[in-house]
């Protein structure tokens, strides 16, 4: 029976690695049924904010199942690369991490270690967690499509982050690598100059070093990329603003602002 049972897969990863068209959201505010929302409207995935809200693991496992059920891709956004949190996110079912304020080459291969399987990183085998289909999913399978199943995202925001670009870049086991420019605007000593000469210099620099290397191309969760970043604000207002006046098919009248065709909400 064990043999039948496979971990899930990463929708959002599997159609960034195949050039296809994805859509994603940083969500700030913590709702499961907001999660479910989003991912029936069809975003791609959904990241949740760890590194600036308030959240514990039993907050997340509710956002994770909610996730599940809208068939969306539950990612998280985390300030510190700890060992135990990671592997302990990554069994609730977390498929994604996107570590912030990575500076240097050594940050970068940490996270790897924390989050996949041997040979290439050190992440325990939890058989009975959910990720792995609380023991019925087979062992080899599990770990050989874990670390596949799992997007690993980095984000340069610190003067050494850009010092150290290049051999960031080296780094195997990482997906993609983006820039944060408010603080890196802020690391620089121009906090929220963004057209400050020596803001957009280092940022050039940052992006030709990433250009020559495997990372080249709009990477994985790059705000460029995250088109629906503003339109899932506009579904969010709006969908609470309908919901505020009592109509019951606010839904569908929010999802109408996301794109203006008046396409309804997916069915899974």
């Amino acid at each position: 029976m064990s043999s039948q049972v496979r971990i899930r897969r990463n929708k959002v990863k599997e159609k960034w690695k195949a050039g296809q068209a994805y859509s994603w959201v940083l969500l700030d505010l913590m709702s499961a049924q907001l999660v479910e929302m989003l991912g029936l409207v069809g975003f791609d995935a959904v990241m949740l904010e760890g590194e600036h809200a308030a959240l514990d693991e039993g907050q997340i496992l509710e956002l994770v199942r909610a996730a599940e059920i809208a068939n969306i891709t539950p990612v998280i956004r985390l300030r510190s690369v700890n060992y135990e949190q990671i592997g302990r996110l990554l069994d609730i079912g977390i498929q994604g991490i996107h570590a912030t304020h990575i500076r240097s080459k050594a940050e970068a291969e940490h996270l790897v270690k924390c989050a996949t399987y041997p040979p290439s990183g050190e992440r325990g085998f939890g058989r009975y967690s959910r990720a792995n289909r609380f023991g019925l999913a087979d062992e080899a399978a599990a770990m050989r499509d874990g670390n596949e199943a799992v997007a690993l995202t980095i984000a340069i925001e610190d003067i050494q982050g850009a010092e150290n670009i290049e051999e960031i870049c080296t780094v195997e086991g990482i997906d993609s690598i983006v820039i944060g420019p408010s603080d890196l605007a802020a690391s620089l000593g121009v906090p929220g100059d963004y057209s400050n000469p020596r803001l957009q210099e280092t940022i050039q620099r940052i992006r030709a070093a990433i250009a020559k290397s495997r990372f080249a191309g709009i990477p994985l969760f790059a705000r460029e990329k995250g088109i629906p970043s503003a339109a899932a604000n506009l579904f969010i207002a709006t969908a609470f603003g309908e919901l505020l006046e009592g109509k019951r098919d606010f839904m569908s009248i929010a999802y109408q602002g996301i794109d203006g065709t008046g396409t309804k909400p997916r069915q899974n």
